[in-house]
């Protein structure tokens, strides 16, 4: 800050602290005469300053007195600047004090420091897209060595329902297994009714023992009751989508022969999907998981949810941390590989109390140390050295140097500020001021 700017600056709140003040030495409101060493200087041009009362030469207006205090500001700017420029202050920080009509004039207001989530500074907007679900994927894979006789799936991204066949594979093994479980079955049935509770057991045991190498070779619930319904054996088995959603990938032809444990098609859910951006690597630091997003999908559909995932590195090539959300699409709305404009929200982080939250206003940053008035009793308050956090829509977040409950100046801290800088510059007393 130059010379004659901090002057001004310094001289203007005097004056604004001072106006209710007069000075003892003053002679009665219809006199002329003025006190010795007492200066005069304009409102509106505080670099006019005069020894006697007058006329500003600028703008005509009428010299008022400036208090003696200014005068020692002016003899030591450069300590002043000092001050100003966040030099430690003689601890502990001075108390000012206001009086009830002092607080009105320098419109000065509290407000209580509270725990509270902190909103988004601004929408914060990136590119996004719809993707598959890639965690709740699967892939099927041929339970023994066969042939592919025939082939459902056609191509990448077909969509399937569940249930349906989407691979026939020809075994030999596989009759043997199917006829072993119609054989122990049959055996079941033709037990005498007296028949001894160890041969009863060993039947059924038999049953379910089959019954488990055939689920094991991929053969569902509907299929074995199907094997038990036709009695007859057979080579060739069906391998059926687990659920709805579409095709991934394929690695087989029909007609080509597979070993045991070789992947057929991977299938892939579209109820739900995934959302995914692409933030800006000096964004991240602001996102939490459960952190609110909202996209606007290609078409125009606006969807909402909240973040599950974010990627513990950073993309080398963009610089960018993917993010992620899950989102429900009974309606297949969202189609994997649509573009999105996603807005993020940072959110507190899981299982952790919600910060302390100050308005922004109530923030003053000299570049060396950070500072908050707080009123420690009616109409006196104090300067408080904080640590500040996360940034919000018109609110910070306090790390430490505040308690909940107390109440800061939101409005009017840095006049409040300012006159305790000059009267720590012009050697005033520590106890405070009266405005």
């Amino acid at each position: 800050m130059t010379r004659p700017l901090l002057f001004s600056v310094l001289t203007t709140l005097a004056l604004l602290i001072g106006c209710g003040e007069k000075p003892h030495t003053e002679a009665a409101a219809d006199g002329h005469e003025h006190a010795a060493g007492t200066r005069y200087t304009c409102p509106m041009h505080p670099s006019v300053v005069e020894d006697h009362p007058g006329s500003c030469p600028i703008c005509k207006m009428d010299l008022v007195p400036v208090r003696a205090a200014v005068d020692t500001v002016r003899t030591d700017t450069a300590t002043a600047a000092m001050q100003m420029n966040g030099q430690p202050m003689t601890e502990p920080m001075q108390r000012v004090s206001l009086s009830a009509i002092g607080r009105i004039r320098a419109n000065v207001a509290t407000v209580e420091v509270t725990r509270q989530a902190l909103e988004a500074s601004g929408a914060t907007s990136v590119a996004g897209r719809i993707g598959y679900a890639e965690d709740r994927a699967r892939t099927l894979s041929a339970p023994l060595a066969g042939r592919v006789d025939g082939l459902a799936v056609d191509y990448v991204g077909q969509p399937v329902a569940s249930g349906a066949a989407l691979v026939d594979l020809y075994a030999p093994d596989l009759l043997t297994t199917q006829s072993e479980h119609l054989l122990a079955r049959r055996s079941r049935s033709a037990l005498p009714a007296d028949a001894s509770p160890e041969t009863v057991a060993q039947a059924d045991d038999l049953v379910h023992a089959s019954a488990e190498r055939l689920r094991l070779l991929g053969l569902t619930t509907g299929q074995l009751a199907a094997l038990v319904r036709r009695g007859s054996a057979g080579p060739t088995t069906a391998l059926v989508a687990p659920f709805a959603g579409a095709i991934t990938w394929r690695g087989v032809e029909r007609g080509q022969y597979v070993a045991a444990g070789a992947p057929l098609v991977q299938i892939v859910p579209l109820d739900p999907v995934w959302l995914v951006a692409d933030v800006v690597e000096g964004a991240g630091a602001e996102l939490r998981r459960g952190g609110e997003l909202t996209a606007v999908v290609s078409g125009g559909l606006t969807v909402r949810g909240k973040i599950d995932f974010i990627s513990p590195t950073v993309d080398p090539a963009t610089r960018t941390i993917q993010v992620r959300a899950t989102l429900p699409n009974p309606t297949g709305r969202l189609r994997p590989g649509a573009l999105a404009e996603v807005t993020l929200a940072p959110a507190n982080a899981a299982g952790q109390p919600l910060p302390l939250v100050v308005p922004t206003s109530a923030v003053i940053e000299t570049g060396r140390r950070t500072i908050v008035w707080v009123e420690v009793a009616p109409n006196q308050f104090e300067g408080r050295t904080v640590t500040l956090g996360r940034r919000g829509a018109g609110a910070v977040e306090v790390a430490s140097g505040l308690a909940e409950g107390e109440r800061v100046v939101a409005s009017g801290a840095f006049l409040i500020d300012s006159d305790a800088t000059l009267r720590s510059a012009a050697g005033g007393p520590m106890g405070g001021m009266a405005m």
